[in-house]
Formats: structure tokens, C-alpha cells, sequence
């Protein structure tokens, strides 16, 4: 992958010179006639929402999808700078799937749909193995996927640096396996929010954004679904908006999105979705050094 974006980023480089060197040789022959100075680009257009969502007139037609730019220093503010949101607007991030039961992915997929809402499912890969046709069901209801491991160690940090890469190379080679090639997001998100400087380097040097939160709902505890909605609640708004994380794989979160999502909506949150520049290489296609 390296090589391929190095080339990428040569390439780049070398169209950039061309063009310094045609800007020269004119400013050169027109030396009496001073050459004004490129007009700044315009802004992008305001996000159309298209109208009205069809099955829930209160929540917009569309999901404005957020781009994120490369970091070496990953996002979210509960361990990394905080996500280039605006304010009073929430990313949906569900982690651990996918799951196979009525009560998991395909609850949630039409819980989203009904509100016209798009999502980032970051999937462990042992689960992928188990249901694969639910990357494929969230694809195809316009929602991204990312990498959670393979195998949801909760003590990632502490391992060697190559088994570290082991773990996580594997997940992404279940999920660019599950899914179509170049489709995955180049998202990873370390089991727990676990990490290290080394892993979140390497990872950075393979062109994988992390991916943390700004906020979290507490669903993986032992709490009712009723707590799930007030704590999501009270730690967005302590945050004035952010990456959420949620687990579709408990029924208490199932049970409580519809209402937190409405919830959300009449406070006047946003929803959005958070991607990768669409010229971003397929995460991870080549193995670690410890993997080949």
C-alpha cells in the first residue's frame, strides 16, 4: 500500500512542478504585464438535505457525509482532537458486529432507514466470518464500514508491535473480504479505545485514519435501555455534539435508539456520516512485515 501511495503522491508531485514551470516561462514573456493572481476557489455549496425524509418527515431526506482528512493523530476528543464536526451534530458509530440476531444489525439498519440516517459499522472480523451478507446489508443501505480487529482484544496496547499489526492486519483482510474491493472506510478503531503510539503510527504509515469518539453511551454496561438514552444524551450534550459510539450487538441499545434518535432530533442535533477522501487506497491490502 505504501508503494501505492507513494507513486500516488509522485505523481502529484511531479504534475505540481509541470505546471510551476509553464507559470514561469509565461511569467518570463509577459514580464510588462504583471499576472494577477488566481482567484481563490469558491466554497463548497451549502449540504442539500433533498427535502423531506419519505417514512419520517422530521429527520432531512439525506445524510451529509463528513470527509476526514488523514491524521497520524486520529479523532475524537475523549484521547484525540476533536472531530472536525460542527457543532451540535452527531456521527452514529455502531461497534462489534456484525450480529446475527432479530435484535442486532438488522433492527438497526431499519431503526436508520425509517429516519434516513447513514451510519460507520465498525466490525470485528471473527463476527464478520460468522455474517458476512450483513457488511454486504449495510453497504447496500448506504452506510460505511470499518475495521474493530479481528478478535476484540481489550488489552491491544499491551501487545508486541507484531502481533499487534497481526491482529489488526487480520481484521481488515475479514472485512475487504466481506465487502467489495475499495469500498471498506480506511477506518480503524481500537477494541476499548486501547491503543499506543506505535500502533496508531503504523497505522497512519498505511494510510488508516483511528477513529475514536467524542462521546459513548455506556450500552455495553449493565444498565436499561432507558439509562443508554439519558447517558448518550447527557455526554453529547456535554460535548455539544461528536462521534458517538453505540453497540448494535446489545438488545438494550436496540431497544433504545428509536427514542434517543428522536430525541436527538428535537434537541436540534444533526445527523451525519463520517468517510475518507473517496481517492483513499482499500485499507490495509498489503500483509505486515509479520504477516508475510
Amino acid at each position: 500500500m505504501r508503494r501505492v501511495v507513494l507513486m500516488l503522491a509522485t505523481t502529484v508531485f511531479g504534475y505540481g512542478l509541470a505546471i510551476g514551470d509553464v507559470l514561469d516561462a509565461h511569467a518570463v514573456v509577459s514580464d510588462a504585464s504583471p499576472v494577477a493572481a488566481p482567484a481563490p476557489p469558491a466554497p463548497p455549496p451549502p449540504f442539500d438535505p433533498g427535502g423531506r425524509c419519505p417514512t419520517n418527515p422530521a429527520y432531512p431526506a439525506r445524510t451529509e457525509v463528513i470527509v476526514l482528512e488523514p491524521s497520524s493523530l486520529g479523532y475524537g476528543s475523549i484521547q484525540y482532537p476533536r472531530t472536525p464536526l460542527p457543532p451540535h451534530t452527531v456521527a452514529l458509530t455502531f461497534d462489534d458486529g456484525p450480529w446475527p440476531g432479530e435484535r442486532g444489525d438488522q433492527r438497526v439498519f431499519d431503526i436508520l432507514e425509517e429516519r434516513c440516517i447513514q451510519a460507520v459499522f465498525f466490525h470485528v472480523g471473527t463476527m464478520i466470518e460468522n455474517r458476512p451478507e450483513l457488511v454486504h446489508e449495510a453497504i447496500r443501505r448506504g452506510h460505511g464500514v470499518a475495521s474493530h480487529s479481528w478478535s476484540h482484544p481489550m488489552n491491544l496496547s499491551r501487545w508486541s508491535d507484531e502481533a499487534g499489526q497481526a491482529q489488526i492486519y487480520r481484521g481488515f483482510v475479514s472485512l475487504n473480504s466481506a465487502a467489495a474491493p475499495g469500498v471498506a472506510e480506511p477506518f480503524f478503531r481500537f477494541p476499548g479505545l486501547d491503543d499506543n503510539p506505535r500502533l496508531r503510527a503504523w497505522l497512519d504509515r498505511e494510510g488508516i485514519i483511528v477513529v475514536g469518539a467524542e462521546a459513548d453511551a455506556d450500552d455495553w454496561k449493565q444498565i436499561s435501555a432507558a439509562e443508554v438514552h439519558r447517558r448518550a444524551v447527557a455526554n453529547l450534550e456535554a460535548t455539544n455534539g461528536g462521534t458517538l459510539i453505540l453497540h448494535q450487538i446489545h438488545p438494550r441499545t436496540v431497544e433504545a435508539l428509536p427514542g434517543l434518535l428522536d430525541d436527538l432530533n428535537r434537541r436540534g442535533y444533526r445527523f451525519v456520516r463520517i468517510s475518507a477522501r473517496p481517492t483513499q487506497p482499500a485499507p490495509l491490502t498489503t500483509p505486515p512485515q509479520s504477516a508475510r
